[in-house]
C-alpha cells in the first residue's frame, strides 16, 4: 500500500490546515477537507520534498480551484529543472490554470532556471493575489531576474520576494536595478548570499534609496 499523507489540523488564533504529502504517489483529496472548514481556516499546503507526479500536479490544481482558500503553498524541494521535463511542463500548466494564487508561494531549492521562471513570470504579470514569493536557493541568472523585473512592472500585489542563495553575480546587477525600480508594490527584497560584490551591493542600495516611493526593505 502506498504511503498516505499526514494531515494535521492546528488550532491557533487563526486556525490552519497543514497537509503534508511526503513522497505519496496517490493524490490526497484535500478539497473535501477544505469544504469542512470553509470560512474557518487559514489553509496551508505543505508539499516539501514530495514526489510530484503529473497526476499529483493535476489533482493539486483541481483541489485548489475548488477550495479557493489556500493561504500558503510550499513546494520546496520539488525539482523543476530541464532534467525533470514532465514536472516542469505540468508546473507550467498548473501556474496558467490556477484560478486563485495563494498569498504565499514557497519554491525554495526547486532547481528553477530559465525554463522554470517563465510560467512564474507570466503569472506574476497578471496576478492579483500573491503577496509573498520565495525563490531562494534556485538556479536563477541575470536573464531570469530581468524576466521577473518585466513581469513585476504590471503587478500590484507582490510585497515580498526572496532571491537569497541564487548565484546571481555581478552580471545580474542591472536586472536587479530594474527589479527594484519596476516592482512598485514590492516592500521587501532578499538577495543575500547571491555572489554580489561589495560594489554591487553598494550600487544596489543606492538605487534602492533613490527608488520612486519608499525604499525597499533590502537584504543584501
Amino acid at each position: 500500500m502506498p504511503p498516505q499523507p499526514a494531515v494535521y489540523v492546528r488550532t491557533e488564533q487563526i486556525p490552519s490546515i497543514l497537509v503534508v504529502n511526503k513522497n505519496c504517489h496517490e493524490p490526497y483529496h484535500f478539497d473535501d477537507l477544505f469544504k469542512a472548514h470553509v470560512g474557518q481556516a487559514n489553509h496551508t499546503l505543505d508539499f516539501k520534498n514530495s514526489h510530484m507526479l503529473v497526476a499529483m500536479w493535476l489533482h493539486l490544481l483541481t483541489g485548489m480551484n475548488k477550495a479557493q482558500a489556500v493561504h500558503t503553498l510550499d513546494l520546496s524541494g520539488t525539482s523543476m529543472s530541464m532534467h525533470h521535463s514532465n514536472t516542469l511542463a505540468t508546473f507550467s500548466i498548473f501556474m496558467a490554470r490556477l484560478e486563485a494564487m495563494p498569498s504565499t508561494l514557497i519554491l525554495r531549492e526547486c532547481n528553477i532556471n530559465t525554463k522554470g521562471i517563465e510560467p512564474i513570470a507570466k503569472r506574476l504579470a497578471v496576478d492579483k493575489q500573491l503577496q509573498n514569493l520565495d525563490l531562494a536557493k534556485n538556479d536563477l541568472g541575470p536573464a531570469d531576474i530581468q524576466s521577473l523585473a518585466d513581469a513585476l512592472r504590471h503587478n500590484e500585489t507582490l510585497h515580498s520576494l526572496n532571491l537569497a542563495g541564487n548565484k546571481l553575480g555581478t552580471g545580474a546587477v542591472q536586472a536587479l536595478f530594474n527589479l527594484v525600480n519596476n516592482a512598485k508594490s514590492l516592500l521587501r527584497l532578499d538577495v543575500s548570499d547571491a555572489r554580489l560584490t561589495a560594489e554591487d551591493k553598494a550600487a544596489l542600495q543606492q538605487v534602492n534609496a533613490s527608488r520612486q516611493g519608499e525604499p525597499l526593505d533590502l537584504i543584501v
